[in-house]
């Protein structure tokens, strides 16, 4: 009995730190990034931003959970879809899109693992961010794909997502090696 706590009680950890990752990626999106883009370029559409960070949580999220990075994506992916689109959309339309959100990050890593196997076999583990940035191409075509089909969103919008998806990948994975670095040099 002991053990199925532990168990329950490290998936909920894990739930919560993939949340409030998710969570506050957008919020920085949405509320600082889009803001500082909207002044710099012109309105965009609220959707649209040049560097979403949430792509990263899902991107990395499937990387370090493999399969269960779905379950739990899930809420928050839901939780979002709501905040962004609850206003346009039916209740099935928002579960659908919640869904693709929470699994196109693992199908990305599955097909840019099996990429990187078939074309690249011998190349280091430790080029291991070439796999989340193909990953991360993968997920985001998927998820503006998936956004084309279940919403009205012009041609525009869906590069849109493309870029804000590839630029926030990039953009969050450059300081992540750069705060790693940091902290490798401090011990």
């Amino acid at each position: 009995m002991v053990g199925v706590a532990q168990s329950v009680s490290g998936a909920l950890a894990t739930l919560a730190i993939v949340t409030a990752a998710y969570a506050l990626s957008a919020l920085l999106t949405f509320q600082l990034l889009q803001p500082l883009q909207n002044l710099a370029f012109g309105a965009l559409p609220f959707t649209i931003s040049l560097l979403h960070l949430p792509h990263t949580v899902r991107i990395l999220a499937a990387y370090f959970l493999g399969w269960r990075s779905v379950a739990y994506l899930f809420p928050v992916s839901v939780a979002s879809v709501y905040v962004t689109h609850a206003q346009d959309q039916g209740g099935m339309t928002l579960l659908a899109l919640g869904t693709l959100i929470s699994v196109v990050g693992y199908v990305g890593i599955l097909s840019a693992c099996a990429i990187k196997n078939l074309l690249f076999p011998l190349l280091p583990q430790k080029k291991d961010w070439i796999v989340l940035l193909i990953a991360g191409a993968i997920a985001s075509v998927l998820n503006t794909m998936g956004h084309a089909l279940l919403l009205p969103v012009a041609t525009e919008t869906g590069v849109g997502y493309f870029i804000g998806d590839i630029g926030g990948l990039f953009f969050t994975l450059i300081a992540l090696i750069y705060v790693f670095r940091i902290f490798d040099k401090k011990g």
